[in-house]
């Protein structure tokens, strides 16, 4: 199939202190992972498409984020990744 070129992800979550995992992981036929998210002290969005695209060093990194440091806060945070905040684009096959 065709991996779509435009999609969200939303996720509310909890994780423990210093945990650093996958929390979702979708593979294709061959076994191949295909997209992933991993949270943690450094969070990792994996993404590949039918083609191959992106290559491995091109995934979006967020190393200003630890989503696993224990604390637990009475407000809310936004992190509006269209505006840039620890964001980095995918190149798309054309």
């Amino acid at each position: 199939g065709v991996f779509p070129q435009d999609f969200s992800i939303l996720m509310t979550i909890k994780p423990k202190a210093g945990a650093q995992s996958f929390l979702l992981s979708v593979y294709n036929e061959q076994g191949i992972q295909q997209l992933g998210v991993e949270v943690g002290r450094a969070p990792v969005f994996l993404y590949e498409d039918q083609h191959g695209k992106p290559a491995p060093e091109d995934y979006p990194l967020f190393r200003a984020i630890n989503l696993a440091d224990g604390k637990q806060v009475d407000s809310f945070y936004i992190f509006d990744l269209c505006e840039g905040f620890c964001s980095k684009q995918i190149e798309h096959l054309k």
